[in-house]
């Protein structure tokens, strides 16, 4: 019997670090015996999931970096401690961190928690072996598109002029709302349909593409109005007496073409690389091929239109799913991406 002791590799970042789950239930076949009536995760199988994690680390690294990719076999267990047991119902987060790669070897701080309550921690040494076995190889490569299987999840909403975008149960902080144009309500909504229910790290990349603006004056008329004369020309006393207090300072913030990513970072607590773009689909599409981490990767795009239509679409990805896009050479602006996502693509799974 073989053990697969990962349920999905979560978050890759080469030369740093990887990140995986393994959700323990009761329906494992292991507590029959350990124990009866009082079910505990052998410590064992915790320290497997950390080594196969480790060592599935350095292959895909192999793999990534076009080097002939030898097998990683655990050779040393060095300062492993066991902090807490795990049971039924817990989910296991694994954390292997680079600590030195050799073209013989590689060592790994690796670190196995729940909840934030480190359950066992060590370090783990791995010797690289070639073993040449094509099945092997292509059993190895079938099972890390498992761990990887992080299917690409597409939301795509679309607003009429007069539709009021309700915003209110997708924030914790609601006094934020104030401070939204109509393109960050709809990119807040939209981000917390594809993220709600989901666990995932705060360093997942975040790149928004904010539409190229046809009309949305955030009051300018009135500013305007107070500022003509009789005669309907500019007068430089009237915008300095009454013109300049038509302006609201929280007016700055609606303004601003970051604002959809900045408060969708803050309301998920998003802190790894992140850009915001103008413009193409292709601008954005870049931008997850340059991230530093594999996989989960969160892309959004938003517009308002010159008659208050709004749209914005979001989706998390991977690299591979993009490195392999047609639309990586699409040059009209990326909003229309999630729609034809949604439309074209059979494998996306829509929320």
């Amino acid at each position: 019997m073989r053990f697969h002791l990962i349920d999905r590799i979560e978050t890759i970042n080469y030369g740093k670090y990887i990140t995986a789950v393994k959700c323990i239930t009761l329906a494992d076949d292991v507590f029959n015996e350990h124990f009866p009536g009082y079910p505990v995760f052998p410590g064992s199988l915790v320290l497997e999931g950390l080594a196969q994690l480790g060592g599935s680390f350095f292959e895909l690294m192999m793999k990534n970096n076009d080097v002939p990719v030898k097998r990683s076999i655990l050779s040393i267990i060095n300062k492993f401690k066991f902090r807490k047991p795990a049971v039924p119902g817990d989910k296991l987060f694994y954390r292997a961190d680079l600590v030195t790669m050799r073209e013989e070897y590689g060592v790994v701080k690796v670190q196995a928690d729940v909840e934030g309550e480190i359950c066992a921690e060590g370090e783990l040494t791995f010797t690289f072996l070639d073993i040449a076995d094509d099945d092997l190889q292509e059993s190895r490569m079938a099972l890390y598109k498992k761990y990887q299987n992080y299917p690409m999840k597409v939301v795509f909403d679309s607003y009429q002029p007069n539709e009021i975008i309700s915003v209110k149960k997708y924030l914790k902080n609601k006094k934020l709302q104030k401070y939204f144009n109509r393109e960050t309500a709809a990119a807040l909504v939209g981000a917390g349909q594809l993220l709600k229910g989901l666990t995932l790290p705060a360093e997942m990349p975040f790149y928004y593409a904010t539409g190229f603006i046809e009309f949305e004056d955030y009051g300018l008329r009135y500013i305007a109005d107070d500022s003509a004369d009789e005669k309907g020309q500019f007068s430089e006393e009237l915008f300095i007496t009454k013109g300049l207090a038509r302006v609201p300072p929280i007016n700055q913030f609606k303004v601003l073409q970051n604002m959809p990513l900045c408060f969708i970072s803050i309301e998920h607590q998003l802190t790894g690389d992140n850009a915001v773009v103008y413009g193409s689909t292709a601008s954005l599409l870049q931008h997850v091929l340059c991230s530093p981490i594999e996989s989960p990767i969160l892309i959004g795009a938003g517009k308002v239109y010159r008659d208050g239509r709004t749209e914005a679409g979001f989706a998390l990805v991977s690299k591979t799913e993009i490195k392999t896009s047609p639309f990586l050479s699409v040059t009209g602006e990326a909003v229309e991406l999630f729609r034809k996502w949604l439309k074209e693509e059979k494998n996306h799974v829509v929320l």
